[in-house]
């Protein structure tokens, strides 16, 4: 019977669950279970974002959808996560808002 087993998954979070929130998940079944367990990031060049949500009655979002979304019948999509819409904007050459946490990272030179 093997005496090691090694898994490597991608985590996508929701704002109400934080990655600390399935670590505790994780460590707390395999304590369960008598099982020994090394929990890792994987690392990477741009930092691990978590989920965020975006308040849709913000006075900010409001004017953006007055000003700009409606009078050119966009319908804006607003989404609990973290995205790369710089890379979409990037690749496909299409103007994007982005509103959210303040991470700046410039990946297009990697990624371009």
């Amino acid at each position: 019977m093997p005496d090691l087993c090694e898994i490597q998954f991608s985590l996508l979070t929701t704002p109400s669950v934080k990655t600390k929130d399935i670590e505790k998940l994780i460590t707390g079944f395999s304590d369960k279970n008598n099982i020994r367990i090394k929990l890792a990031k994987v690392e990477r060049e741009t930092p691990y974002g978590e989920s965020y949500e975006v308040d849709v009655k913000n006075t900010f979002i409001k004017l953006l959808e007055r000003n700009f979304f409606n009078p050119s019948s966009v319908n804006p999509i607003y989404t609990s996560s973290v995205a790369d819409e710089n890379i979409f904007a990037y690749k496909l050459k299409i103007p994007v808002i982005s509103i959210g946490r303040l991470a700046v990272v410039d990946i297009r030179k990697k990624n371009g």
